[in-house]
């Protein structure tokens, strides 16, 4: 199972998220539903450094599946918005999938 963490701050912003584990949804290479969420993350970490000049705090270990993404400072307000847009696009489709796909993917949220 998937297991994808949204990480807030105290005040319930969204600083960045955790993602790990497989879906076990079919095998390596034919997985729709780690395609899914792999193409939502990935492209959220990608997106806030092309677009928005924001080099996050990333850890990865494909062997586990594991994707961690978290914001390393203060933003300025164009940054802060254009963050919260993606912030806001990822968890949707992370839910959405979650919705579909309730044995291969759990939603959860933290304050880190």
């Amino acid at each position: 199972m998937i297991t994808f963490t949204c990480c807030r701050d105290e005040n319930g912003r969204a600083l960045g998220f955790e993602c790990s584990g497989h879906s076990g949804y079919k095998s390596a290479g034919s997985d729709i539903v780690c395609s899914a969420v792999s193409v939502l993350t990935q492209t959220l970490v990608n997106t806030a450094e092309a677009q928005l000049q924001i080099v996050m705090d990333v850890t990865v270990d494909d062997a586990k599946g594991f994707l961690r993404a978290i914001l390393p400072k203060a933003l300025d307000s164009k940054q802060e918005s254009g963050f919260k847009l993606l912030m806001a696009y990822l968890l949707t489709g992370v839910r959405s999938i979650a919705d579909e796909y309730p044995k291969y993917v759990r939603y959860t949220e933290s304050i880190i």
